[in-house]
């Protein structure tokens, strides 16, 4: 039985499939439509910033316009979509949220009346859906997001352009996030991007020996779920890249020492065997996303909490966002913190908590150093 979320992504393309027809008809105003979407996305960003997290419902909400109505009421009278379907997180840079927004804006232009119309006709056709197992009656219950400090929405709001992508990479990643997706369509996808394409290959021969060449060859020797962390990496520090507001930001400096600990902390889940090494590499190469971001937006705050903000919109995996959140901890309080192994190891590493590691003594300033060194040839890789 399908989950909430794949039924969501299923019944959501489909009525957009079969929503084509009338729109390409002349039942819809296409010039609204685009106007429409222009606006939707300055809006979703600006929301984006003070809620990471946001549901179908939420969405719904905020694309609405309460003299035509919401599109999660009309799917859920119509039978196409429950309230308990449209209360689902939405992966901020994957379909659903895509399609979800095309739905919005349409029933805004092409009317209520209509919009119910062939909300039921599809229902009709496709099978109308009952609320999912579990679901409260009456307004679908929103998920809780943590709050977000105001000193972090500050820093955050000259960052206009950081929650968009282009469709190309959303579609790599999507590609990269499925297994049986065919390796030649992902690097098409990658490599439509030429800037993109280069810093993808950039991240890797920063990370890893023999370097690759291609996307092609990077894409083979990494496998999906490392290329599809690269992938997000390097288009996160695209959105990131100089000129920084902040005078005097050393750039070169700043990814020496997030490439040290990154190499460090792959080495010691390789010396401990606990773990991921690639996934601990990705929490520490991106721990201090915070601090690249406030150089960017010129506006000071916590590192710690920006770029955790920033990890968990862009949906990277928990590890790494702890791993940003606590990676300025002090060893007293690394003893109290429950945190994923990935995230502990780099505040470790940071603090000099030696023993959290959990690596012989005598070992360690070997493995440091060889991580020092990795760190000063991927540096050169990286920003040169």
């Amino acid at each position: 039985m399908a989950t909430p979320a794949e039924l969501l992504h299923d019944r959501l393309r489909a009525f957009l499939l079969f929503l084509k027809p009338f729109v390409l008809s002349g039942g819809v105003d296409q010039d609204r439509l685009a106007q429409l979407r222009r606006l939707s996305d300055v809006r979703i960003r600006k929301f984006a910033i003070e809620k990471p997290q946001i549901t179908g419902i939420d969405l719904c909400g905020l694309l609405s316009d309460p003299r035509v109505g919401r599109f999660d009421d009309v799917a859920d009278e119509a039978g196409l979509l429950k309230k308990g379907h449209l209360s689902v997180i939405l992966p901020t840079l994957g379909e659903d949220m895509g399609y979800l927004i095309e739905a919005c804006l349409t029933l805004q232009v092409a009317g209520l009346a209509a919009m119910k119309e062939q909300a039921k006709a599809f229902a009709q056709q496709q099978g109308a859906v009952a609320a999912p197992a579990g679901a409260a009656s009456g307004p679908a219950a929103k998920a809780a997001a943590a709050p977000v400090l105001p000193e972090v929405v500050k820093a955050l709001a000259p960052l206009k352009e950081l929650w968009s992508l282009a469709p190309s990479t959303l579609k790599a990643i999507a590609l990269l996030a499925a297994a049986d997706s065919p390796p030649d369509a992902i690097c098409a996808e990658i490599e439509r991007d030429p800037a993109l394409a280069a810093r993808v290959l950039k991240v890797v021969n920063a990370s890893t020996t023999p370097k690759s060449s291609s996307i092609k060859k990077a894409v083979v020797a990494l496998g999906y779920p490392a290329m599809r962390r690269v992938v997000m990496t390097a288009a996160l520090a695209a959105k990131l890249a100089p000129p920084h507001a902040e005078a005097g930001f050393d750039e070169w400096g700043f990814w020496l020492r997030s490439l040290r600990t990154a190499h460090a902390a792959a080495a010691v889940s390789k010396a401990t065997r606990l773990g991921n090494p690639e996934e601990h590499f990705s929490a520490g190469l991106l721990h201090g996303i915070g601090r690249l971001a406030s150089a960017k937006s010129g506006v000071p705050g916590p590192a710690g909490a920006i770029g955790a903000a920033i990890l968990e919109r862009w949906r990277f995996p928990a590890p790494v966002v702890e791993a940003a959140r606590h990676h300025e901890a002090t060893a007293d309080v690394l003893e109290e913190l429950q945190i994923p192994r990935e995230a502990m190891v780099v505040a470790a590493l940071n603090c000099g908590a030696a023993g959290v590691l959990r690596v012989a003594a005598d070992s360690l300033p070997s493995l440091l150093e060889t991580a020092a060194k990795s760190a000063q040839a991927g540096v050169a890789e990286l920003v040169g």
